[in-house]
C-alpha cells in the first residue's frame, strides 16, 4: 500500500507545485498572513508571534479548503475518478497519497513564513520556544483541516461546494472551542457547550501550543480527529457504489465520531506527557519550588474548595482539571511532601446556612468560618448576561500553623497559582511570619453618616471609600501574597513596629529629623528598606499646538540620609528618547482623549535591566513615569564597605536638563545615558547620627488633609529637647532605591511590570530572593526597542515581499520553460 501511496503522492505533489492555482494560494496566504501581522507589529512593540498564531485558525480555515477542495471533486468533475479507482491500488493508498501531498504542500507554504521569526531574531532575542510550538500547533491544525477538507471533497462533485462546506466546518470546529460560543450554547442547553468545547472544539487545544507547552493530550486530539476523517474518507471511497452505501456510510460516520469523542475523553484523563519549551519554564515546576517542598519536615496539604464543574460557568468548567494538574505536578516534584484534596461545594447551601444564622455544621459552614465563601462570576443564560455564585478557593496547612487561604482562584490567575501556594508554605516554615510595614501618604475624607450607612447596606467597605489612597494596591498585593502588613505614618504614635522584616517607603515627602533618624536606625541595625521617591510631577495643559507639561517639584525628605551613604536622587529632569505614549483626558462629558508622547514618559525595556539578579530577571517592561535618575557615588559606597548592584537604567539615548532650563519638554541635549534608575545596596550602613543627640519627636502639628503630611509647626512653638547621643550597633542591612514613585500608584501599578517589580523587590529584601525564582517564571515577552523608519520599511518588504516574489519568479520561470518545451515539441 505504501508503494502505491508514494506513487500517487509524487504525482499529486508535482501537480500542486506546478499548478498556477498553487502559486496564487501560496502568495495569497503569505501576503495576507504577513500583512495582518505586520500591520500591528511595530505598534504592539512585542517580540513574539502570538498575534500571528492567533489569526491562523481563521486564515487557515479559508486557505486550506481551497487546497483540499480539488482532491476528489476535481476527479469527479473530469470523470477521472473511476479511472483512478480502477488502478491496482487500494482506496486507503489513494486517500493517503492525496492527503500526504496536500499536507506537504501546506508545510511548504507555512515554511514560507520563516521571515517572521527571522525578523524577530534580527530585532532582539525572542523566546523561540513558543515560536516552535506555535508552528507545531499550526502544522497539527492544518493536518486536521486538510483531512476534513479531503473528506468533504470526496462527498462533493463541485469544487466550490466542497470549498464552502469545508470552510464552514473548519470555522465551526474552532468557534465551538471558544468560551463565548460555548457559553451561549450552555445558556440554551446546559452542559452542551462545555462538552463540545472540551471534546470537539479546536481553540482550547491549540492555545497551550501557542503559549509554548506541548501537551500529549492536545497532540492526541489533533491526531485522533485527523485519523477519523481520513478513515471515513477511505470508507466512502471504498463502499460508495455498494448497495445501501449511504445508510452504511452514515452509520460509519456516527460510530467513528462517537468513538473519537470517547477516545478523546479517555485520553484527556491519561498522563500523556508534557513539555514546556518556554525559556523561563513558565509552565513547569520551578527548581526553587522543588527544593523548598522536598525540604519540608512534614507534608503540607492543599485543600481545594470548588463548585462542581456542571455548576460552574462555561469559562470555568476546566478549572478543576487545570488545578488538579498543577497540584499533581507539585506533588510529584515534592517527592511526597505535598498532598492535596478536592471538596465539591454547594453555593446555595452556603447561602441557606448564612440565612439560618451560620450555625450549620455543613462543609460550607466550616469553610465559611475559615474565610472561604462563594463569590459571584458572570454567566450567560438564554442569551442574557447574569451572575452565578461559585466556590473556587484553596486552603494550605502545614504542621500546627494557622491555615492560609487563597480566597479566589480564576482561570486568568492560574499562572500564579504555584507562586501563591508555595509562598504560603514557605512563610509557614519560618519561625515567625515576616512582618512588613508600609509608609505611603493617604488622607481621610469626611463622609455623611447617611452615605456611610448606604455603602454598608450595599456591602461596600465604607472605610475604603473614605480614604484618598493612591497606593492602596501595595498593601493589598502583599496581603494577597500572605504577608502580615501594617500601614504606618512613621510618627511617635505610629512608629516602625518591632520585628519588621522589611519597611516600604513610597513618596515620603518632607520628613522631619526624627523620622529620618528612625529610618537611619532601622537600616543601620540590619533592616531592609525599599524607597521609591521622585523629584517632579507634571501637569499637562492642552494648547493650540499640542500639550504643555509644567513640572512641580516634590520634597524628597530622605535626601540627607542618602547623601551620607553615597546615594541620591538627581535634581535634573530626566528625559529619554525611549518613551511611551500616554492618553490624557480632561474633565467634562465632551472632552476628547489626547495621546501624548514625551521624553518624560521614560520606558525601561528588558535590555536595560540586570538579568543576573532575581529582582529584574525576565521582568516585563516598566513605565518610569516622570521618574528621576539616581546619583551613585562608587567611592563613597566603597569607603563604607557597601556593595551596589544596578537593577535597571535609562537607555543610551537619555539626557538630563536642569529645571531652570526646562521649556516644555526641552530639545534633546547630548545623551548622558545609560543612567541608574534603581539600585540594590547591601552591607553595614554607617550611622548618620553617630555621636549626635537623638532628635526628639516634634510636638503634635496640624495635618494637611490632602497629603496627610504634618504642616510646619507654629514659629512661636518651642522644639522639644533632644535625646541622648545616638549609639546604634550596626548590622548588615539592605536598601533598594528607585527614583520613581508614580509607577506604584493605583492608576499604573497593574500595568507593565510595576507590580512584579515591587513584589520581587520585597521578596529579595525579605527572603533573599527565594520566592523570586518562582514569581519570575511568569511568561514574559521582550519589548521592541525603537526602530528607524528605514529599518521598518526593510523589514516590511522582507516579511511581505521576499518569499512571494521568489514564488512568483519560480512560477513564471516554470511557465516560460513549459512554453518553450511546448514550442520545441511543435517545431
Amino acid at each position: 500500500m505504501m508503494t502505491g501511496a508514494g506513487v500517487l503522492f509524487r504525482r499529486e505533489l508535482k501537480s500542486d507545485l506546478l499548478s498556477p492555482i498553487a502559486v496564487i494560494v501560496a502568495v495569497a496566504y503569505l501576503v495576507l498572513a504577513g500583512a495582518l501581522f505586520m500591520s500591528q507589529f511595530f505598534l504592539m512593540r512585542s517580540l513574539d508571534l502570538r498575534a500571528f498564531f492567533d489569526l491562523q485558525p481563521f486564515l487557515l480555515a479559508v486557505i486550506l479548503p481551497a487546497v483540499s477542495m480539488r482532491l476528489w471533486a476535481e476527479d469527479r468533475q473530469l470523470n477521472t475518478l473511476e479511472l483512478l479507482l480502477s488502478l491496482p491500488l487500494k482506496p486507503a493508498a489513494l486517500v493517503l497519497g492525496k492527503y500526504l501531498a496536500a499536507l506537504t504542500f501546506f508545510a511548504l507554504i507555512l515554511g514560507g513564513t520563516w521571515t517572521l521569526p527571522a525578523m524577530l531574531s534580527g530585532l532582539g532575542r525572542p523566546d523561540l520556544g513558543p515560536v516552535l510550538t506555535g508552528y507545531l500547533g499550526l502544522l497539527l491544525l492544518g493536518a486536521m483541516y486538510l483531512a476534513l477538507g479531503q473528506f468533504v471533497s470526496g462527498l462533493c462533485r463541485d469544487q466550490l461546494v466542497a470549498f464552502v462546506i469545508s470552510l464552514v466546518a473548519c470555522q465551526g470546529l474552532y468557534l465551538i472551542g471558544t468560551d463565548f460560543i460555548a457559553a451561549a450554547m450552555d445558556g440554551w442547553w446546559p452542559g452542551l457547550g462545555g462538552f463540545l468545547q472540551q471534546h470537539v472544539g479546536v481553540a482550547a487545544h491549540i492555545a497551550a501550543l501557542q503559549k509554548g507547552v506541548v501537551d500529549g493530550r492536545d497532540v492526541a486530539y489533533f491526531l485522533v480527529l485527523t485519523g477519523v476523517f481520513l478513515v471515513l474518507n477511505g470508507v466512502w471511497m471504498e463502499g460508495r457504489l455498494r448497495p445501501r452505501a449511504r445508510a452504511a456510510f452514515a452509520t460509519a460516520c456516527a460510530l467513528s465520531l462517537g468513538i473519537a469523542v470517547a477516545a478523546h475523553s479517555v485520553l484527556q484523563q491519561l498522563p500523556l506527557g508534557r513539555a514546556d519549551w518556554t525559556a523561563t519554564k513558565a509552565y513547569t515546576v520551578a527548581p526553587a519550588t522543588r527544593e523548598l517542598l522536598r525540604g519540608l519536615d512534614v507534608p503540607a496539604t492543599v485543600r481545594l474548595y470548588l463548585s462542581a464543574p456542571e455548576k460552574m460557568p462555561t469559562a470555568m468548567r476546566m478549572l478543576e482539571r487545570d488545578l488538579r494538574d498543577a497540584l499533581e505536578e507539585l506533588r510529584l516534584a515534592s517527592a511526597g511532601k505535598l498532598h492535596y484534596t478536592v471538596s465539591h461545594m454547594d453555593a446555595s447551601a452556603a447561602v441557606a446556612g448564612a440565612g439560618a444564622g451560620g450555625s450549620s455544621a455543613s462543609l460550607e459552614a466550616t469553610a465559611g468560618r475559615k474565610g472561604i465563601r462563594p463569590f459571584q462570576v458572570q454567566s450567560i443564560d438564554a442569551d442574557e448576561l447574569g451572575v452565578r455564585l461559585v466556590y473556587a478557593a484553596a486552603a494550605v496547612t502545614y504542621k500546627d500553623r494557622p491555615e492560609e487561604v487563597i480566597p479566589q482562584i480564576m482561570p486568568e490567575t492560574l499562572e500564579s497559582f504555584e507562586s501563591q501556594v508555595v509562598s504560603r508554605i514557605y512563610r509557614m516554615t519560618l519561625a515567625e511570619p515576616p512582618k512588613i510595614a508600609i509608609v505611603a501618604p493617604y488622607a481621610e475624607r469626611t463622609m455623611d453618616a447617611n452615605v456611610i450607612h448606604l455603602l454598608r447596606q450595599l456591602g461596600m467597605n465604607a472605610r475604603e471609600q473614605m480614604l484618598d489612597d493612591q497606593y492602596r494596591y501595595l498593601p493589598a498585593a502583599l496581603e494577597q501574597e500572605g504577608y502580615p502588613i501594617q500601614r504606618i505614618r512613621l510618627t511617635e504614635q505610629e512608629p516602625i513596629p518591632l520585628g519588621t522584616r522589611a519597611l516600604i517607603l513610597v513618596d515620603p515627602g518632607d520628613l522631619n529629623d526624627r523620622q529620618r533618624y528612625e529610618l537611619n536606625r532601622y537600616l543601620v541595625e540590619g533592616g531592609a528598606l525599599f524607597v521609591a521617591a521622585q523629584r517632579y510631577q507634571f501637569q499637562y495643559t492642552p494648547q493650540e499646538r499640542g500639550v504643555s507639561a509644567i513640572p512641580h517639584t516634590q520634597p524628597v525628605g530622605v535626601d540627607p540620609l542618602l547623601d551620607g551613604w553615597g546615594l541620591g536622587i538627581r535634581q535634573e529632569i530626566l528625559f529619554d528618547a525611549e518613551s511611551r505614549i500616554l492618553t490624557l483626558s480632561g474633565g467634562g462629558p465632551f472632552t476628547q482623549a489626547l495621546p501624548v508622547q514625551a521624553p518624560i514618559h521614560v520606558f525601561v525595556s528588558q535590555s536595560q535591566m540586570n538579568q543576573s539578579l532575581s529582582v529584574t530577571n525576565r521582568l516585563p517592561p516598566l513605565l518610569y513615569l516622570w521618574g528621576s535618575a539616581l546619583t551613585v557615588q562608587g567611592d563613597t559606597l566603597k569607603t563604607h564597605g557597601l556593595t551596589r548592584e544596578t537593577l535597571f537604567t535609562s537607555s543610551a539615548r537619555s539626557w538630563l536638563v536642569p529645571q531652570a532650563e526646562y521649556n516644555n519638554f526641552s530639545p534633546s541635549k547630548p545623551t548622558a545615558g545609560p543612567l541608574p534608575l534603581a539600585v540594590w545596596v547591601r552591607g553595614t550602613f554607617p550611622d548618620r547620627y553617630a555621636g549626635q543627640p537623638v532628635p526628639a519627636w516634634p510636638s503634635a502639628a496640624p495635618v494637611d488633609p490632602m497629603t496627610a503630611r504634618p504642616l510646619k509647626p507654629v514659629a512661636a512653638e518651642k522644639p522639644a529637647p533632644p535625646g541622648p547621643p545616638s549609639a546604634l550597633i550596626p548590622k548588615p542591612g539592605q536598601l533598594i532605591l528607585t527614583g520613581c514613585s508614580e509607577m506604584f500608584k493605583q492608576s499604573l501599578i497593574t500595568q507593565e511590570g510595576h507590580l512584579p517589580f515591587f513584589l520581587n523587590a520585597v521578596d529579595a529584601l525579605v527572603s533573599g530572593g527565594k520566592l523570586t525564582g518562582i514569581q519570575n517564571r511568569r511568561p514574559t515577552t521582550q519589548a521592541l526597542t525603537t526602530v528607524s523608519a528605514v529599518a521598518k520599511t526593510w523589514y516590511r518588504f522582507f516579511t511581505l515581499g521576499f518569499m512571494p516574489l521568489i514564488i512568483i519568479g519560480a512560477g513564471l520561470t516554470q511557465a516560460a520553460w513549459r512554453r518553450r518545451r511546448r514550442g520545441i515539441a511543435v517545431a
